[in-house]
């Protein structure tokens, strides 16, 4: 069961909520959804840890993200928070992608992210193999194939480009540090500054430095950087 919550009261929060039943119904995934007026709203219903996803307008961001801090639901990292304004601008807060600014793309987003059991289907020089995303440490180029590192084997793909796994990992923590890289952020040991750089390494004792242009967003994700 997945829990929304929508803290709006423009015409967007019933946009919101006809889209998610569009594109949840379609998928066959369960899910509920509260609705508040404002943060006030919100606060007053008192509810503790309850929410998978938190649809909030601009306007109300500063003070449901302090509510939500007070009740602590960032402890597990499971929220999922979608800022939004009246342009119609969507922007997933606080995940290790590319920011998404339509609706239906978030949404997208959500489900990919929520759907943990969620296999993807992998062609292979000899054969087809099913991976979950949270299983793959990173994908890489070797020459003119493109690589997938598992905890226990490599994967080389028939025929895909980066870019394309990148749009089909979208959503499971993962970033393209350079073009011939994309990193698992749950398998990250550790980020160093290196010069103008930045090092990462893995939990398989792999370091991979990260390209003059993807540093700066890199840093605003990660704390302590």
């Amino acid at each position: 069961m997945v829990k929304v919550a929508i803290c709006d009261e423009s015409y967007l929060c019933e946009m919101i909520r006809s889209r998610i039943d569009f594109f949840f119904k379609g998928e066959n995934t369960k899910y509920e959804i509260k609705v508040y007026k404002d943060s006030f709203d919100f606060l007053k219903d008192n509810r503790k840890n309850d929410f998978d996803v938190f649809f909030v307008n601009l306007i109300e961001l500063e003070n449901v993200l302090k509510t939500l801090m007070d009740f602590q639901y960032f402890s597990d990292n499971k929220i999922s928070i979608i800022a939004f304004s009246l342009n119609n601008d969507f922007n997933v807060a606080f995940e290790f992608v590319k920011t998404e600014h339509t609706l239906d793309g978030v949404i997208e987003f959500l489900l990919n992210k929520l759907d943990t059991n969620k296999k993807y289907k992998f062609e292979l020089k000899d054969g087809v193999q099913y991976v979950k995303a949270e299983d793959i440490i990173y994908v890489y180029k070797e020459g003119r194939n493109v690589a997938i590192k598992l905890k226990k084997e490599v994967l080389i793909l028939k025929s895909r480009s980066l870019e394309e796994i990148y749009k089909t990992l979208y959503g499971h923590n993962f970033a393209m540090i350079h073009r011939g890289m994309i990193i698992n952020f749950n398998y990250v040991k550790n980020v160093k500054k290196v010069e103008r750089l930045l090092s990462v390494e893995m939990e398989d004792g792999q370091v991979f430095f990260v390209s003059r242009n993807q540093c700066d967003p890199i840093k605003r994700l990660i704390k302590d950087i």
